[in-house]
């Protein structure tokens, strides 16, 4: 308890600097959050103080910046994955149909959906694992480190298995993708 204390007070007294990393890896307004996140983290790891400290005195600041650097990524894909996505009925969640009487582009959201459609559509084809893995990795946004440790899955067939599923969706929607991100709509 004592050495847990010790080593939030010592990364503490650095908390400006990891707000700098966190607004350097793009988090914006969110870097006081994603710091918070890091001091939690580190909370419920103890058993990887080794890692956090160099010795009793000296913070580990690499280690830190990838705690930090990986925090800012999950949270944008599942910020990403949570603006777009339906709920199980197909209908349009009541913040996108907020979105959309503000006076978003009503053609860039019928291109989504139809990008949408076309991916879960081929995520129905595939064998029940990947359309698991599917779920898991893109609809809660967990990484693949999380998946791993969660399921007792190893992270490399996690890691296979999601860049197999990436690989395929790519090949079979590559070009809609592209044509949606190149706001080109109607050749959706």
């Amino acid at each position: 308890m004592e050495e847990t204390r010790q080593v939030l007070e010592k990364l503490s007294r650095e908390h400006q600097l990891w707000i700098n990393m966190a607004l350097g890896c793009g988090a914006g307004d969110e870097a006081e959050d994603i710091v918070q996140d890091m001091y939690l983290l580190v909370w419920k790891q103890k058993k990887r103080f080794k890692d956090i400290m160099y010795n009793d005195s000296e913070v580990n600041k690499y280690f830190i910046y990838l705690i930090i650097y990986y925090a800012v990524a999950d949270n944008a894909r599942k910020k990403k994955y949570k603006k777009h996505m339906y709920n199980h009925r197909g209908n349009v969640p009541m913040e996108d149909i907020n979105a959309i009487a503000e006076g978003s582009n009503i053609e860039e959201e019928q291109a989504f959906e139809k990008v949408y459609t076309r991916v879960y559509n081929l995520v129905d084809t595939m064998y029940w694992y990947d359309r698991k893995m599917f779920k898991i990795y893109f609809e809660k946004g967990l990484s693949m480190r999380k998946i791993a440790e969660e399921t007792g899955i190893s992270l490399k067939s996690v890691f296979d298995t999601i860049t197999k599923i990436k690989n395929y969706v790519k090949e079979e929607i590559g070009e809609d993708w592209q044509d949606f991100n190149n706001e080109e709509y109607d050749k959706i």
